[in-house]
């Protein structure tokens, strides 16, 4: 359920990934697969399963309702304390009230009848209007707010249907940011299924995986707040998922860019193929030095596997 591929570039590591995928979605019972692909690498996957296999732009999975204020006043650089922010916060709780969906044209109309009374306003010789200008030119300037809303796709709904459902993250804009929150809103709706629904499970599978679960002082990619957010919903799927019958697959080049603690708990399963030194030290302290030594120096295409059943090795 908790596998750890790590290689450097050119060794195998996604072909070694598909593989397996391959063998365990043709299995019967079918494992279900979540795979979040980086580059498109795993569109192989279409053509040796054909139908079973849906490839979705990571956009479609977009649910604009599920932002929280948090993460748009993040995005604008504001602190809750200001009344730009209290603004913000009570133009959502009107869009809430009204069960419109948030769109920057319905967010923008619900901020324009904010009243200076709504917010506990008082202050003499400021303008009110001005903060409310300074909201509507963010939310103008939004990268987390849509501009039409379009009904998102659930990848529960699509796990019930599919064998394979790959979140395609190649597709569409490059923004980390929306990418980190579209994604954490994925995992915890996979993951929270599964804890509610005894009958549902699969396995996700995070290639390049530095670029969800980083250790951020060795590499860091987004906003310090959408990214820890990501790497909180990675942290409780790697230590409580597999008992809740969500796996976790890591596919990483560098295995020191990675969060300690989701490698630690991947590492039930390591398939290693060659490494640099530095990922030899961090492969080191989760599985042992004889392990590692035992990697030497592999040719391309070759790999030594751990495999702990039952707490034996």
């Amino acid at each position: 359920q908790c596998c750890l591929i790590c290689g450097a570039v050119g060794t195998g590591k996604t072909t070694t990934a598909i593989s397996m995928i391959t063998r365990a979605a043709h299995s019967e019972p079918p494992v279900k697969f979540l795979i979040v692909d980086k580059d498109g690498e795993y569109g192989s996957l279409e053509t040796v399963l054909g139908d079973t296999v849906k490839r979705v732009p990571w956009l479609s999975f977009f649910r604009s309702d599920d932002i929280h204020p948090d993460d748009l006043i993040g995005e604008f650089g504001w602190q809750r304390s200001w009344w730009t922010s209290k603004i913000l916060m009570k133009a959502l709780g009107h869009l809430e009230n009204a069960r419109q969906p948030l769109t920057k044209r319905n967010l923008a109309e619900a901020v324009s009848v904010v009243s200076e009374e709504s917010v506990g306003f008082g202050r003499s010789g400021e303008d009110f209007d001005n903060y409310k200008r300074q909201v509507m030119e963010a939310i103008r300037f939004s990268r987390m707010i849509p501009h039409e809303y379009v009904r998102p796709l659930d990848p529960v709904d699509l796990l019930s249907r599919h064998r394979i459902v790959i979140m395609d993250l190649s597709q569409g804009p490059n923004g980390w940011v929306q990418k980190h929150l579209v994604l954490t809103q994925v995992l915890r709706r996979v993951f929270y299924e599964a804890l509610e629904n005894s009958d549902f499970g699969c396995v996700i599978v995070l290639e390049e995986a530095m670029y969800y679960a980083p250790q951020w002082t060795q590499f860091s990619i987004g906003d310090k707040d959408s990214r820890s957010k990501l790497l909180s919903i990675v942290k409780e799927i790697a230590t409580n998922g597999g008992r809740n019958g969500v796996g976790l697959w890591i596919v990483t080049q560098r295995l020191a860019t990675v969060d300690k603690t989701v490698i630690t708990q991947c590492a039930n399963n390591t398939i290693s193929h060659a490494l640099e030194d530095i990922d030899k030290k961090r492969l080191q302290e989760v599985v042992g030095e004889h392990f590692v030594e035992l990697l030497g120096s592999l040719p391309q295409g070759e790999a030594i596997m751990q495999v702990s059943t039952l707490g034996q090795g």
